[in-house]
């Protein structure tokens, strides 16, 4: 079995089923990806929320693609998690809304890493809108 994931039920037997959104990753071949579709962050201002969260077993180049849609003066964090580690972060500030250009990060994962995309809403006390895209290939050794 090719990958296991989090929280939801993943296309691990390799079949072309529809595309859908979830905090899991799907594959089609030797390429993932993993859309949360709209998603908010936590309604409690400086606490994490988590939106996609898997654990590969093979070798996998991932990008993450993150737009913050919530409209000026709403600062989001976004932190990507390895293991328990966080491996990278960003914030976006006072976003105009979806003309804001898109954040891409890229990470390479070995087997048995857990891989999470959590939030972080900075500047308010009710939820905050955004998307999420995960796309990649596995990593032939």
């Amino acid at each position: 079995m090719p990958l296991v994931g989090g929280g939801g039920a993943p296309n691990v037997a390799g079949g072309a089923g529809p595309t859908s959104t979830g905090a899991t990753l799907q594959y089609v071949g030797d390429r993932v990806y993993c859309y949360t579709g709209e998603t908010e962050t936590s309604d409690t201002q400086n606490t994490d929320k988590t939106h996609i969260d898997f654990t590969v077993q093979e070798s996998y180049e991932l990008n993450f693609l993150v737009c913050n849609t919530s409209g000026s003066g709403n600062d989001i964090g976004f932190k990507f998690v390895l293991n328990g580690e966080i491996s990278q972060q960003f914030n976006t500030n006072d976003a105009s809304g979806t003309n804001e250009p898109p954040n891409i990060v890229s990470l390479i994962v070995t087997p048995q890493t857990r891989v999470q995309l959590k939030s972080i809403n900075f500047s308010a006390s009710s939820a905050r809108k955004f998307f999420a895209s995960l796309v990649g290939r596995r990593i032939n050794a």
